[in-house]
């Protein structure tokens, strides 16, 4: 395989002990060739993204490398923060996102 453009993504794939084909498969993709292919070549679809993102309870942007882990999760904790200030529940959340409250029990801790 070609250097990755995306080497986070391999990574977070690895922290989380998936293999590459269930990660294509949580993904709803069947092909592992794309998955390589999105890894070379930087053609992720937004969707994908927003998926591992979810799977991996970090940013989009940690994942294309513009931010650093610390970085994405102090944002994470900062949110959390913002959440529990404006009285907010995970759920209420999760609507106004629209991803599952698990998504968000993962990003901003279970409280």
């Amino acid at each position: 395989m070609n250097a990755l453009k995306f080497p986070n993504i391999e990574a977070e794939r690895v922290r989380a002990g998936m293999s590459q084909d269930e990660l294509i498969q949580a993904l709803g993709y069947k092909e592992r060739k794309s998955y390589y292919n999105w890894l070379a070549n930087g053609n992720i679809p937004t969707s994908a993204l927003i998926r591992m993102s979810e799977i991996f309870a970090c940013s989009v942007d940690y994942l294309l490398g513009l931010k650093n882990e610390s970085e994405a999760r102090k944002e994470m904790k900062s949110l959390r923060e913002h959440r529990l200030k404006a009285n907010l529940t995970q759920a209420q959340i999760a609507e106004q996102l629209g991803v599952q409250p698990s998504t968000v029990i993962r990003i901003t801790g279970n409280t």
